[in-house]
């Protein structure tokens, strides 16, 4: 297999990236793993105990299906739903971001 051209990578990286991202937002059972899917970067990755912390103790929020259909629940708007999360004390750098993966996500199933 020396004559393929060479793999591109970052577009390769980016692919599996968005897969995963979707298959585990779709498929997490726990809130921690979906808050993990969703929240990518460094930052918001160092937030992922205290955010899912945040939705079992103050929205009561059990299970990674709990949390789908609770977002369904609250609809399309990702705005109103970081509203929502910052409201019970999810910090802005993770609200945003998780708010928009789980809209994202019931509109991909819807």
């Amino acid at each position: 297999p020396t004559d393929r051209p060479p793999t591109d990578t970052t577009t390769t990286m980016a692919a599996t990236a968005a897969t995963t991202t979707a298959t585990t937002v779709a498929n997490a059972t726990t809130v921690r793993e979906l808050v993990a899917a969703a929240l990518k970067t460094p930052t918001q990755q160092k937030h992922c105990d205290a955010v899912a912390k945040i939705l079992l103790t103050q929205f009561g929020m059990e299970t990674a299906a709990d949390l789908r259909e609770y977002a369904a629940a609250v609809g399309d708007d990702a705005a109103v739903l970081r509203g929502e999360f910052e409201r019970f004390g999810v910090l802005p750098v993770c609200s945003a971001t998780l708010a928009r993966s789980l809209v994202q996500h019931n509109a991909a199933v819807a």
